[in-house]
């Protein structure tokens, strides 16, 4: 019984902290994801402005197989892409960036070209940065937690035994 109780506390602490270091490896992806967009999308606005529904549905369909999970940010209402800011909660945990980025997909596709392309440029610069900042988070604190709750469970298995 007490094999039974140690394997399950270290289990739990285990997944504990696997669970909190899959948090941030899935926050990296998708600002990396929300970045590739964003380029996707800076490179494909022209002086003949296209559709931004058209570019939106383009880049759903290349990346379809890719980040399917990560697709059902946009949602389709009628002939508009929404964006589902419950999906952004669920992946980024700081609230200011998710405003920043709820805001920057509220305004895409409202303004003139040159504006649309400064924009796009500065909220690249943005995301830049905070990929960085969330691959450090993931690497550093991610894989500490991580080893830390192990031995926690590992130090209240020996204490239980």
């Amino acid at each position: 019984m007490k094999i039974i109780l140690v394997m399950g506390v270290i289990c739990v602490f285990g997944a504990v902290g696997y669970l909190y270091k899959s948090k941030l490896e899935h926050e990296y992806k998708f600002l990396q994801f929300i970045s590739d967009f964003v380029s996707y999308y800076y490179s494909n606005i022209v002086l003949v402005k296209n559709n931004t529904v058209e570019i939106i549905n383009n880049y759903i369909i290349t990346h379809e197989n890719k980040n399917a999970n990560y697709c059902k940010m946009f949602s389709k209402n009628k002939y508009m892409y929404e964006i589902n800011p419950k999906i952004l909660n669920y992946y980024i945990s700081q609230s200011d960036n998710v405003s920043v980025i709820e805001n920057y997909f509220l305004q895409i596709g409202k303004s003139e070209y040159d504006y649309e392309m400064e924009k796009s440029k500065n909220f690249l610069g943005f995301l830049k940065d905070k990929i960085e900042e969330s691959y450090s988070n993931f690497k550093n604190k991610g894989s500490l937690y991580f080893k830390i709750l192990i031995s926690i469970g590992a130090i209240l298995a020996i204490l239980i035994w």
